[in-house]
Order: C-alpha cells, then structure tokens, then sequence
C-alpha cells in the first residue's frame, strides 16, 4: 500500500510538472504538445517508483534526476536505497515470491522506515523540481 501511495504521488507530482511547462509553453500550440508529450508512456503509470522509472520519468523534464535531488538533501541517497528495498518487498509480496528479498516477512520497523523515507523523498522531490522548472520557465511553478 506505501509503494501505491508514494506511486501516486509521483505520478500527481509528473503530471503538475508537465501542466506546467505546457502552460509556460503558451498552451498546447507549437511547443506546448511537444512538451504535452512528456506525460505519455510514463514508466510510472505502468512500473512501481523505483530509482529507475523515477529517473526516467523525471529525466525526461530535462534535468538529472537523482544527482539533482541528492543535492538538496543529503540523506537522499539512503532514502533512495530504501525506496529500492520498498519496491522488491512489494514486488515479492505481490507476487509471492520471497526469494528476492530473502525472508518471507516484513516487520513494522522496516515498514515504517520506508514511510519515512517516502516522505522525505516526497519533499525532496517537491523542491528539486520546483527549482528545476523555475529555472526553465522563469516563475515559480508553485
């Protein structure tokens, strides 16, 4: 249910950065759909929100992703690896495959130290792509 969460999230956070750049754009002529495509085969809207996909969704807003994050907190880089752990629980847990995360368990410590680690990205996140849009459209995007 967290990685759904977070997922969402991810998901909401893209498409506001997308609406964005198209409205910065002059609306949808000209530039305005190309940029419009951004939000098309997202990885996130068929693949969880791991490192990967959130790195290739947001990459494709023009900035780097992951370093652009780590840079505004350091404790990123732990979040991140927490955010992988996260994801093959829940790839293990849906598919009932425990081999993977090696235990057929999961304790609420861990649960929660995800949590904590989704919302830490979630501000993270929040502020590394404001300041990236700001950058490009020149006013603030929220």
């Amino acid at each position: 249910m967290l990685s759904s969460q977070f997922q969402g999230f991810c998901r909401d956070l893209h498409s506001e950065c997308v609406d964005f750049l198209v409205s910065a754009a002059g609306g949808l002529d000209g530039i305005g759909a190309a940029v419009a495509s951004l939000a098309s085969q997202r990885k996130l809207d068929s693949g969880n929100p791991n490192p990967g996909n959130l790195g290739h969704d947001f990459g494709r807003l023009g900035m780097p992703f992951w370093s652009q994050v780590k840079q505004y907190d350091k404790r990123a880089a732990s979040w991140q690896k927490e955010l992988e752990t996260l994801n093959s629980w829940r790839n293990a847990i849906g598919h009932q495959d425990f081999k993977s995360v090696g235990a057929n368990q999961v304790r609420l410590r861990e649960v929660r130290r995800w949590r904590s680690a989704c919302q830490g990205l979630a501000r993270i996140f929040d502020k590394a792509l404001a300041g990236h849009l700001t950058a490009i459209a020149k006013s603030s995007p929220w």
